[in-house]
């Protein structure tokens, strides 16, 4: 619970007493789970490294017990993990072996997440035809399974892809059905995700101080959390976002980036929810 409200230092408290109390019961399932749940809540806060360690001794420990779900799932957070890392080889090799055992087991969400994040190495590398084909198969999945939080995952990453290639309609329906999802469930990350796609869709319409209030806005949940970016992540935003800055000048950017930065959550998917009309610049 603490870790869903993005209060990663008492979650880790929790799940450390917790790994402690498993130890000395000698119990390997207890310890699996907390060494994954501190992977998870290390990644959240964007200390990857740390997190990798976890996840590794987690699969050790299924792989001990031979419990087949709980290997899939580790093997797909470990794939995603390595995978923002960079090393896609070995991300692949872990999202396939879970998707496998996933499929075998009937598990349909487990299945479409790493079928999803399958998605995000295509793009990775550059192969969009592939990883929105990925993504759209991972998007029936979700459905299937009937998984929000999933339908509102492969949405965005549709959307970032229209937003790509220039179908600017197609991503903000996209964009604003994952926002309301990940608002109805109470995902703050998976919100702050789809702002800052909003905030690239804008300034591709030309919008530049809109672009700069809905990556402060962002930034601000980002912070309320503390879930960054990854530094990867945040210079490839940064990038991206640098056409805003430069046309507006240092001042109008500033105060356009700090209306954002000072709204409500609450306040900040309205705004997103409000930019329909492209007639206007700004």
């Amino acid at each position: 619970l603490a870790s869903a409200q993005g209060d990663y230092p008492a979650a880790q408290q929790y799940l450390e007493k917790s790994l402690a109390v498993y130890e000395d019961l000698e119990d390997e399932s207890g310890i699996g789970a907390s060494l994954n749940a501190l992977a998870i809540t290390a990644r959240d806060r964007g200390d990857y490294a740390v997190a990798q360690v976890y996840f590794e001794r987690s699969l050790t420990c299924w792989r001990m017990l031979r419990d087949r779900l709980a290997v899939a799932r580790c093997l797909h957070n470990l794939g995603n993990l390595v995978k923002v890392r960079g090393d896609y080889p070995r991300a692949r090799l872990a999202l396939d072996e879970a998707s496998g055992i996933f499929e075998q087991l009937g598990d349909r969400s487990g299945a479409a997440w790493s079928i999803n994040q399958q998605g995000d190495i295509a793009r990775a590398i550059g192969d969009m035809s592939e990883a929105r084909a990925l993504y759209e198969r991972a998007l029936v999945t979700f459905r299937q399974a009937n998984d929000p939080w999933g339908i509102a995952r492969s949405l965005t990453d549709l959307a970032y892809i229209d937003c790509e290639q220039g179908k600017h309609k197609e991503g903000r329906t996209a964009f604003r059905g994952a926002l309301e999802i990940f608002a109805k469930v109470g995902h703050r990350r998976g919100m702050a995700r789809a702002l800052e796609g909003c905030a690239c869709l804008a300034l591709a319409e030309g919008r530049a101080a809109r672009s700069l209030t809905l990556a402060g806005a962002a930034t601000r949940l980002r912070r309320l959390i503390s879930a960054p970016l990854s530094q990867e992540e945040q210079s490839q935003l940064d990038r991206t976002l640098s056409p805003a800055w430069s046309s507006l000048g240092e001042a109008a950017a500033k105060e356009a980036w700090a209306e954002g930065f000072e709204m409500s959550m609450e306040k900040a998917i309205q705004y997103a929810f409000e930019g329909g009309d492209t007639t206007t610049a700004g």
